[in-house]
């Protein structure tokens, strides 16, 4: 996961100009593994949990093949954010994917920070 330059957290993506720049998340897919999905196409993402959200996928060589990218922080239900309430994946924030770790979890796994930190998670994108 990444958190694209235009936001910083959920404060800025209620900005006019900055959600102009960059409205909603995508899922950057290498065209060398898009198969049948084209920008703009709705995909569903899945982790080996099986967890998913829905969104755009954006097929771009920015983006190595093999790996794939959903930019954090969008999907908010805060009526507050008049802005951006609504955007983003249909199962909430690209935080959904990442499967949650207590305390204990974490200090078990020699790394009592890993919470907080953006994390790689394999995942599976079929066109929805």
């Amino acid at each position: 996961m990444t958190r694209p330059g235009q936001h910083i957290h959920a404060s800025t993506q209620n900005l006019e100009n900055n959600h102009e720049m960059y409205p909603r998340n995508m899922l950057w897919i290498n065209p060398a593994d898009a198969g049948a999905i084209q920008t703009g196409d709705e995909v569903k993402v899945e982790n080996q949990f099986g967890r998913s959200i829905r969104l755009e996928a954006w097929i771009t060589s920015r983006i190595m093949p093999g790996v794939v990218c959903v930019p954090h922080g969008f999907g908010h239900y805060s009526k507050l954010l008049t802005v951006a309430l609504g955007k983003g994946s249909d199962g909430g924030a690209s935080g959904e994917l990442i499967e949650p770790f207590t305390i204990a979890q974490a200090v078990a796994n020699g790394d009592p920070a890993q919470g907080s930190q953006m994390q790689d998670v394999y995942v599976k994108v079929t066109k929805a």
